[in-house]
């Protein structure tokens, strides 16, 4: 007997293999808007809504008075309201007319419902009532009045020590929700509440589902978790895919971004391209390495450009030394000569040449006479009865 499979989003009857659990024209509303939108930590990845969610802000709902809206997400929104029987400040999230239209699909989503109602935890906010008022389904479930870690990490990191403790008493509420047979499928910052005390509630079992059961039918009617959060496998359309570690993965991403600021799968990206990661400082050296291994053509190039530079600059350093080194050879030996014929002047009683070829060698200043003179660098011995220096010698 063969099964009809459903669109889980219009109701339309799916063609054989249809990946996703969509039809073809859901797939593509739901590629199309997800090109044109912007990442949103605090929304599911999943496409707008096709019908807007009546308001029904200041009014009566059934039991409950709607109070003001809280949340919008993409298949509807959360309202803070007050259960009217128990007079008590409850949240209620309002599912969109035309998105669970079969019997079979409002069926799925009761069940699934139920579900995660069926989870007691101090760390899980609560799920009291799943019912239909109006035509509209909705569920009603404890109201946390606080912010998200989404919203905490916004001023900062968090200091190893807390982002630990916070993880402890999520992973745990995780863990518990694991025993009952219950994966939430969407762990992300924005879906961990902090109460006034600071304590986390784990929240939005939207696209929660049973672990047994082949029913991918989730409790909004979401397929897809949170881009930046979301394990690979969840991304693909394989049965089974998706089990207790892709949880795992999510509180993995949870505590990351807590110490860092940075979602994971962004840092993950940054990674595998060879750029730096924000979630520290790197040093000058680190990218300039990761720039070159990015681009390396180009640094090739630069650095055949640096090395023919630096070698340019050394040979004609060298060429100079060398100059310089002959141009003083030559000065000595001119030196060394005039001294001569200065000594056999003084034979020769020419006291004027003798003084003439010793002035040609007078230094300009006295220290000149040590470092760059020939008087300072040439070991000759003076000239025969010629004291110096040249300044004493009578003119």
């Amino acid at each position: 007997m063969s099964v009809t499979r459903l669109c889980e989003q219009c109701g339309k009857t799916l063609p054989p293999r249809a990946p996703g659990g969509l039809c073809p024209k859901c797939l593509l509303a739901q590629a199309v808007d997800a090109a044109i939108e912007p990442a949103n930590d605090d929304q599911p990845a999943t496409q707008k809504p096709i019908l807007a969610v009546a308001d029904f802000s200041a009014r009566r709902f059934g039991d409950y008075e709607l109070l003001d809206k809280i949340a919008e997400g993409g298949m509807g929104a959360v309202y803070r309201a007050r259960q009217l029987s128990l007079n008590r400040i409850v949240a209620v999230k309002m599912i969109q007319p035309g998105r669970v239209g079969s019997p079979e699909m409002v069926l799925r989503f009761r069940a699934e419902a139920e579900a995660a109602a069926s989870l007691h935890h101090p760390n899980i906010v609560p799920i009291y009532e799943t019912s239909e008022c109006e035509g509209q389904h909705y569920f009603s479930m404890g109201f946390i009045e606080g912010k998200n870690l989404a919203e905490v990490v916004r001023e900062g990191p968090l200091p190893p020590a807390r982002a630990a403790q916070l993880l402890e008493k999520t992973a745990a509420a995780v863990h518990h929700a694991h025993q009952h047979g219950i994966l939430h499928r969407d762990l992300k910052p924005s879906n961990v509440i902090l109460d006034d005390a600071g304590e986390p509630h784990v929240t939005d079992f939207g696209l929660a589902r049973r672990l047994s059961g082949e029913s991918t039918l989730t409790l909004t009617g979401q397929v897809f978790g949170s881009p930046r959060f979301m394990p690979p496998e969840q991304a693909s359309s394989r049965p089974g895919a998706v089990g207790v570690h892709s949880d795992i993965y999510g509180l993995g991403a949870i505590l990351y971004y807590l110490l860092t600021a940075q979602a994971l799968a962004d840092e993950l990206g940054r990674f595998l391209r060879g750029e730096p990661i924000q979630a520290r400082p790197v040093s000058r050296a680190e990218q300039v390495w990761r720039w070159c291994r990015r681009k390396p053509l180009v640094a090739g190039l630069a650095a055949g450009l640096m090395f023919a530079l630096v070698l340019g600059f050394a040979g004609v350093l060298r060429q100079w030394q060398r100059a310089k080194a002959s141009e003083l050879f030559a000065r000595q030996n001119a030196y060394a000569a005039d001294m001569k014929l200065a000594q056999l002047a003084l034979l020769d009683n020419d006291v004027g040449q003798a003084v003439s070829l010793l002035n040609k060698h007078r230094p300009t200043d006295s220290s000149l006479a040590t470092r760059h003179s020939p008087l300072a660098t040439c070991h000759c011995p003076p000239p025969l009865g010629v004291a110096l220096p040249v300044a004493a010698l009578p003119e």
